[in-house]
C-alpha cells in the first residue's frame, strides 16, 4: 500500500473516530451530567433594538441567567466602544454572545429517542421545509435539550429557527464594534435563559489569531500523530492479511485431516464387517456340501425325496428299507449336531419300504448359505 494512500486511510478513520468520540460516547453521558462537566465560562450577551444594545453578563455561579450591566442607546457609538473596552480589558477571556427575545425567532417543542446531537440536527434539517414556512436557505436554525426522561430514554428538544434576514440586521448593527460572536441565546423578558443555541456558523466568525495559532498547533499535533502511527499501522495492517492467510490455510488442513480421519474410521469399520462375514461363512457349510454328505451315508436302497434347508436346520422325507439305520448313518456325520425323527415311521405298502421324515440340525453356528 503507498504511503500517501496509507495517511489518507489513516486520516480518514481519525475524523471517524473524533466524530464518533464527541457525538455518540457524549450521547450515552445523562443530560443533567453533561450540564455538569461542562466548561462554564463568563459571557457577555448583546441585546440590540432599535433604539438601545443592551449588555448583559452571566457568569459560571449563574450560568442560566443574565444580569444587565448597561443599556446604552445605538446612537452612543463612543460609549458603546468604551463600555466594551473596559469590559474585555477586566478579562480578555469572555465569549459574547447576540441575545435575541422570545418574539425574533419561531420555537418548536419536540420529543426524540435517545439519540447524538448530530443525528439530531440531521432529521431537524431534514424535516424544516416540511414541518415550517421556512425555504432552509433564508434560516439559521439549531436546538436546545430541555430535559431527558431516563425511565424512557426521551429527550425534550426546543428547535429554534430564525430568519437570516432578521439575525444578520442584528449583526451589522455590532459590525462597527469588532465583536467575534460565539453563540446566540434566546431568552425571557426577565432575561432568565432559556435556550443556548448555535446559530452563527463558523465561516461568519471573526477569527482572532490566538484562534488561528491553537488551530493550526492542532493541525500539527494530528499530523504528527497520524504519521508516527500510520507505520505501526501498516505493520498491523500486513500482519492482520498474514495472519488471516494463515488461519484460512490451517481452517482447510483441518478440514482436510477431519475428513481424512472419517474415511480412515468407515475403512476401518468396512474392513472389520467384511472379516466378520468372512469368517461367519467360513465357518458356514454350503448346500452342495450337505447334500454331499447326506447323499454318501445314504445306502443305495434309500430315497430322498424332499428336502426343506432353513437358518439352522434341514429337514428331509424319503424311503428306506430300514429307517432307523438312516438316522444311525446320518447321526456319525460331523456336519450335523443332532439327528431325529419329526413323525412316526410308517410302511409304504406300495413300495415296501418304511416313509421317514428326519430333522438334521447343523452342528456351525450361522446362517446356511444356497452356494
Amino acid at each position: 500500500m503507498p504511503f500517501h494512500s496509507t495517511f489518507q486511510h489513516v486520516a480518514k478513520h481519525l475524523v471517524l473516530f473524533w466524530a464518533w468520540w464527541k457525538a455518540e460516547l457524549t450521547s450515552l453521558i445523562p443530560l443533567r451530567w453533561q450540564q455538569r462537566l461542562a466548561p462554564k465560562q463568563e459571557c457577555i450577551g448583546l441585546s440590540v433594538s432599535e433604539t438601545h444594545i443592551d449588555i448583559l453578563k452571566t457568569s459560571p455561579s449563574q450560568n442560566n441567567t443574565f444580569v444587565k450591566l448597561k443599556s446604552i442607546p445605538v446612537s452612543e457609538v463612543h460609549a458603546i466602544h468604551e463600555c466594551l473596552k473596559n469590559i474585555k480589558s477586566n478579562n480578555n477571556n469572555l465569549q459574547y454572545g447576540l441575545i435575541l427575545s422570545k418574539t425574533d425567532c419561531v420555537q418548536r417543542h419536540l420529543t426524540f429517542p435517545k439519540a447524538s446531537k448530530d443525528k439530531i440536527r440531521d432529521i431537524l434539517s431534514l424535516d424544516l421545509e416540511h414541518a415550517t414556512p421556512f425555504k432552509a436557505k433564508n434560516v439559521f436554525h439549531d436546538f436546545s435539550i430541555m430535559g431527558q426522561d431516563q425511565d424512557k430514554d426521551i429527550l425534550d428538544v426546543t428547535h429554534i429557527i430564525v430568519k437570516k434576514m432578521i439575525l444578520n440586521e442584528k449583526r451589522e448593527q455590532l459590525a462597527p464594534y469588532n465583536i467575534a460572536l460565539s453563540n446566540v441565546d434566546v431568552f425571557q423578558e426577565d432575561h432568565e435563559r432559556t435556550h443556548h443555541v448555535n446559530l452563527i456558523h463558523s465561516e461568519h466568525e471573526r477569527i482572532t489569531g490566538n484562534t488561528i495559532t491553537a488551530r493550526i498547533a492542532l493541525v500539527l499535533c494530528i499530523a504528527i500523530f497520524s504519521l508516527g502511527i500510520s507505520a505501526l499501522i501498516q505493520v498491523f495492517h500486513n500482519q492482520s492479511q498474514t495472519l488471516a492467510q494463515l488461519d484460512q490455510k490451517i481452517a482447510s488442513v483441518r478440514k482436510t485431516a477431519l475428513s481424512i480421519t472419517k474415511q480412515q474410521r468407515a475403512l476401518e469399520q468396512t474392513r472389520t464387517t467384511f472379516q466378520t462375514l468372512l469368517k461367519k461363512k467360513q465357518n458356514i457349510p454350503q448346500f452342495l456340501d450337505i447334500w454331499r454328505n447326506i447323499t454318501q451315508e445314504l445306502p443305495d436302497t434309500a430315497s430322498i425325496d424332499s428336502l426343506k434347508k432353513d437358518r439352522k436346520t434341514i429337514q428331509i422325507s424319503g424311503f428306506a428299507a430300514s429307517a432307523e439305520n438312516i438316522i444311525q448313518l446320518l447321526s456319525k456325520s460331523e456336519m450335523f449336531a443332532e439327528v431325529k425323527f419329526t413323525s412316526p415311521v410308517r410302511m409304504d405298502q406300495q413300495k415296501n419300504k418304511e416313509r421317514f421324515r428326519i430333522l438334521l440340525k447343523l452342528a456351525s453356528e450361522g446362517k446356511a448359505s444356497d452356494g
